[in-house]
């Protein structure tokens, strides 16, 4: 290197001097501003390009001379650079490689700087393009500002090129933006209505509804982002999180009552957009003024009527204000209009295509339908309830009834008439059911005539035991009627027996009286045949025993009533030869007292030594005797008729307390007494003519023995003998003159 440097002349050498020193002060001076270059960067870095919220270009200094002194120190060392180039040339002139890349070194940095500039330029262009694209109906110079800023020479020489500007209005951008996407998703929307509809106007409906709606949020985006509201709540919010954060309650609540405040006062404020933004909505038929939120409202005021009928409909039915048939009727409208209000509420919603609509359609007339046929078997039900409440209350007045008094076989009829009622009405709730198959009907069918069936079975079986008991009773009334007639035909048979005065009077009466006991008899064992007879389940060698045991106890009867008849023969023969014998007993016993009358007045003569004396005594004897058994015999037997009953009935009233019975028997018989003085009136009348003729008969006959002979006395013996009798009706005897009571 010394070598080469003394060959150079005096100029080179002092040229290469000169270029030595430029290189170092060169590098030192880059150096020193990439320093600075650093510093200013730093200070730099908070430096925000753009505003946040209104994308409005900002000042930079820092940013910009962090820029320049970058630029400076490239360039300085691109001096440097080249610098060094030029000392290899004038070393030696002949490098070509020295040549070539100082030639290189100038060109690339001039090239560079040229750069700079057109990429600055390129950047202007795309972020035009960009922006374009992005918003397709904006115009970009409306709300971009893209160019190219010169940040200072050695910045845009050195530093890269000028700064590339993009200024943007954001809150104007961002209404636009919204419209824009209003407009094309308003378009979507359009278009896919009309291809369902075909109808131009849903088409213009969807485009300006959706483009309305966009410019609305418009207004509520730039109402939220007001930057002195912003900047209001947040003061209030960092008041409150500092407050937390210190655990300040007390400031808390006072940053909570500022938000409160702000948010009140923020109230106030939106009273204009929101009176802006109901004008639209109305001006447009929009938002609460648009078909389907007009439509909604109704719908809503619908469902809260339907509700309002539905509670007043369940509280009628809890009360029982309201019958059951009515309440089911009322409660498919409710159905069928709620079903109706749910399907409005289904196709009015946004998107729906025909087939959806149809499809809706359909699912709500099913859901109606599917109410009818509910309401159906509910109506039916309740019919059929009610219908089994009407049964159940006639049963119970029935028994009721039976209860009081009614008779069996009215209940039975009634009984029975109410169970075929209550079948048809379960066969016509049943066969009611529309899903019942063919052969679930005829199924359905036999069993309810099987239960017919057993309801008339039952009723016959009742029929048949209650004809049975029928039978029964009755046999057993005409058993007891035979043995009363019994009890009856023996007292009446010893009555008429002991008024018969004949023999063949009481053997007549003897053979009815058997007659009659016997024909008693055979009816009394066909009875009681008849009820061995009824009883079931009797075999035929049962039967056949049972006829042979009545055919028996019938021949004994024939036996006992032959036995009887001949009975009643051989005691009328012997009533008759009692009769004869107390005749003779009764006529020996006259004869005797007469002959010991004649005795006694004979015997009486003869102490008299007097015919007169014994004749008058015999008379008088006799006569006295005749008379006192004649009245003997009449008073005994008027006195058996009069006394007995009231003599009885004094000798019962003295078994008992108290005396009024006692006085009433005793005025019977009083009464009696007094009957019976009058019955003995007429035989007083008749038997004292009697008795007066025969004093006068026998005076008489003293007087004829006196004074006649013998022959005499007897002639007039003999005619007194001959007029000794008694006056009477004839047929009658002496009982003919009694007075008939």
């Amino acid at each position: 290197m010394a070598k080469e440097l003394g060959a150079l002349g005096g100029m080179a050498l002092k040229a290469y001097m000169g270029l030595n020193k430029f290189a170092d002060w060169a590098g030192t001076v880059g150096q020193v501003s990439g320093a600075f270059g650093d510093l200013a960067g730093a200070m730099g870095e908070t430096e925000q390009s753009y505003d946040s919220l209104t994308g409005a270009k900002l000042q930079t200094p820092w940013k910009d001379l962090s820029a320049n002194l970058a630029g400076a120190g490239k360039a300085f060392n691109t001096l440097q650079t080249i610098a060094g180039d030029a000392l290899a040339i004038i070393t030696n002139p002949l490098d070509i490689k020295a040549w070539g890349k100082l030639f290189a070194d100038v060109i690339n940095s001039i090239a560079d700087a040229l750069a700079g500039f057109k990429k600055a330029q390129a950047a202007v262009l795309k972020n035009k393009a960009d922006f374009a694209e992005q918003n397709p109906l904006l115009n970009p110079g409306d709300y971009q500002k893209t160019f190219t800023r010169s940040r200072g020479w050695f910045a845009d020489t050195f530093g890269g090129g000028p700064e590339v500007v993009n200024d943007i209005d954001k809150l104007g951008l961002k209404v636009a933006q919204g419209l824009a996407t209003g407009v094309f998703n308003g378009l979507d929307a359009g278009f896919k209505k009309y291809a369902e509809t075909g109808n131009l106007d849903d088409f213009e409906k969807a485009l300006t509804g959706s483009i309305v709606d966009a410019a609305k949020q418009g207004l509520i985006d730039g109402f939220k982002n007001d930057p002195a509201r912003q900047a209001t709540f947040s003061a209030d919010i960092k008041a409150y999180t500092d407050a937390q954060k210190a655990g300040d309650s007390v400031g808390m609540a006072s940053a909570l009552d500022r938000l409160k405040a702000d948010a009140k006062a923020t109230t106030q404020q939106a009273k204009e957009l929101l009176a802006t933004l109901d004008a639209i909505d109305k001006a447009n038929g929009t938002g609460r003024y648009s078909p389907e939120a007009m439509a909604a409202v109704q719908r809503d005021l619908a469902s809260r009527q339907l509700s309002i009928e539905q509670a007043s409909l369940d509280i009628r039915k809890n009360a029982q204000l309201i019958s059951d048939e009515d309440a089911a009727r009322e409660q498919l409208a409710l159905t069928k209009r709620t079903n109706a209000a749910q399907m409005a509420e289904e196709l009015s919603k946004e998107g729906l295509t025909q087939e959806q609509i149809a499809l809706i359609r359909t699912l709500y007339r099913q859901k109606d339908i599917a109410a009818e046929t509910e309401n159906e078997n509910t109506l039916r039900a309740i019919r059929q309830k009610n219908a089994m409440d009407r049964l159940n209350n006639e049963q119970t007045a029935l028994e009721l009834a039976k209860r009081a008094g009614m008779g069996d076989d009215v209940y039975q009829a009634r009984k029975r008439d109410l169970a075929l009622r209550q079948v048809d009405e379960e066969q016509a709730a049943a066969l009611a059911n529309q899903a019942l198959t063919d052969e679930q009907r005829l199924i359905l069918l036999q069993q309810f005539s099987l239960r017919r069936q057993g309801i008339e079975q039952d009723y016959l079986d009742w029929q048949t035991a209650a004809n049975k008991r029928a039978a029964e009773i009755e046999r057993g009334i005409r058993l007891q009627t035979l043995t009363n007639a019994d009890g009856l035909a023996d007292a009446q048979h010893a009555e008429v027996l002991a008024a018969a005065s004949t023999d063949d009077q009481k053997r007549a009466i003897d053979d009815a009286y058997n007659a009659d006991k016997l024909a008693r008899t055979l009816k009394r064992i066909d009875l009681e045949q008849e009820a061995a007879l009824s009883a079931e389940g009797l075999t035929a060698a049962q039967i056949a025993s049972i006829n042979e045991n009545f055919d028996t106890q019938r021949q004994v009867a024939q036996i006992n009533a032959d036995a009887a008849r001949l009975q009643s023969a051989q005691q009328v023969a012997q009533a008759a030869q009692q009769a004869v014998d107390a005749l003779k007993s009764e006529q020996d016993g006259i004869l005797n007292t007469w002959g010991g009358t004649f005795a006694t007045a004979f015997t009486a003569g003869l102490d008299a030594a007097n015919f007169d004396t014994f004749f008058n005594k015999f008379k008088a004897d006799l006569t006295r005797a005749t008379l006192e058994g004649t009245v003997a015999g009449l008073f005994k037997s008027m006195a058996e008729e009069e006394l007995r009953p009231a003599v009885e009935k004094y000798r019962q009233a003295l078994k008992t307390a108290g005396i009024q019975d006692d006085l009433a028997a005793i005025a019977d018989i009083q009464a009696g007494i007094v009957t019976l003085g009058n019955d003995f009136h007429p035989v007083f009348d008749a038997l004292q003519p009697f008795y007066a003729a025969n004093n006068a008969a026998l005076k008489a006959n003293t007087d004829a023995t006196k004074e006649n002979t013998a022959a005499v006395q007897e002639q007039q013996f003999g005619t007194t003998l001959v007029n000794f009798t008694l006056p009477s009706t004839p047929g009658l005897g002496l009982v003919g003159m009694l007075p008939t009571r």
